[in-house]
């Protein structure tokens, strides 16, 4: 949602020399409107926490200095391009509107590399794709965070290992497939519920649309509604494997 104004900023950053006058930068007088037009659409607490204090008192700035158009090349050197800049990285921590800021450290991730990269598709997937409205892009990144949790699960617990070899009838983790997967976990209660039917329709067909044929051969619209039950399904896997975590940590002594 905040990558166009990223880019207004990141152009106003660059603004060249004014020919003929190397002592100022000539800043566009609309762009700058713009920017902090858009910028009052946002609301601080949509931030990461450690970016709510710097925004505010940013985009103040902004505000204050929306009317100019010259900026002198020394006032541009040392305060106006470093507060583009600091701009520019506040609005990477933006999380979406009406998040509140939340975001999701699954710590019950065991692997470290793979919650890395858990994270890393997550925070993409809620803070570009989405609000994009890409949402084919969206059901296939939602499924694969979905298919990575999984596999983090139940290959570091022998009992699921050896349940979804015998399910499976493959040996090696990189012949599963999340129907084998999703079958698992949902017979170790690793599902809300320890259903797996919605997660199977909605995380694992729609996530299957990334080969042309299947969502040919499917018939049926992949939209904001599947977008959104896709992200929907995805956050409560994540409340109840956090929630399971958290009942399986020592309770601290009284």
């Amino acid at each position: 949602m905040t990558q166009y104004m990223i880019q207004i900023a990141r152009e106003l950053c660059n603004t060249p020399f004014v020919p003929g006058d190397p002592g100022n930068y000539q800043l566009s007088r609309e762009h700058l409107l713009l920017l902090v037009e858009e910028l009052d659409r946002l609301h601080p607490w949509d931030f990461e926490t450690v970016a709510h204090y710097d925004f505010i008192f940013t985009r103040q700035y902004f505000r204050d200095h929306q009317t100019a158009t010259v900026w002198s090349h020394i006032q541009f050197g040392m305060d106006v391009k470093p507060k583009l800049e600091m701009l520019i990285e506040l609005l990477g921590r933006y999380v979406g509107e009406g998040s509140r800021g939340v975001t999701r450290s699954f710590d019950f991730t065991k692997d470290d590399g793979l919650r890395s990269i858990i994270e890393r598709d997550y925070k993409e997937l809620k803070r570009k794709v989405f609000p994009s409205g890409a949402w084919k892009s969206t059901v296939v990144l939602a499924g694969s965070i979905f298919e990575a949790i999984l596999l983090d699960q139940i290959t570091h617990d022998p009992a699921k290992v050896n349940a979804i070899k015998e399910h499976s009838k493959k040996q090696e983790a990189k012949e599963w497939n999340l129907s084998h997967l999703i079958k698992v976990a949902a017979d170790h209660m690793l599902l809300p519920e320890g259903k797996m039917e919605p997660y199977d329709t909605v995380l694992r067909d729609y996530r299957n649309f990334i080969h042309p044929d299947r969502e040919t051969r499917a018939k049926h619209e992949c939209g904001k509604e599947e977008a959104g039950l896709a992200i929907f399904a995805l956050d409560k896997v994540y409340r109840h494997l956090a929630q399971l975590h958290k009942q399986s940590q020592p309770q601290p002594q009284t």
